[in-house]
């Protein structure tokens, strides 16, 4: 099994972001907003020809963004969001990318 964290990078309270992540030798392309309205992350994976994948999933603690999806060309793996503080605290507009982390699970034994 191996863990990957995958740096977040954007500007301090900026809504929404791309990440492009090459993986199982795939290069996804993530892209996660803000929904101010809810107080919550949405997450979407498209591969890099804008094939979407699926759209607009909640972000949620600990839990797999994309687990529950059927589709041959997602990863093999999962995507989840953690606390790198080890406590459960609510995934904000500021802390995401801080405190609040993204991760891939291969789940290979």
């Amino acid at each position: 099994m191996a863990l990957l964290e995958i740096p977040i990078e954007r500007q301090e309270n900026e809504g929404w972001f791309y990440l492009y992540v090459p993986l199982d030798g795939i290069e996804y392309q993530l892209h996660f907003k803000y929904n101010l309205r809810g107080n919550f992350w949405t997450a979407s994976i498209a591969l890099t020809d804008n094939t979407e994948l699926v759209t607009n999933t909640r972000v949620n603690l600990n839990m797999s963004l994309f687990g529950r999806y059927v589709d041959d060309r997602l990863p093999k793996g999962q995507f989840l969001v953690t606390s790198s503080t080890g406590k459960n605290e609510d995934i904000t507009l500021d802390n995401f990318g801080q405190t609040i982390i993204l991760i891939y699970d291969d789940l290979q034994p």
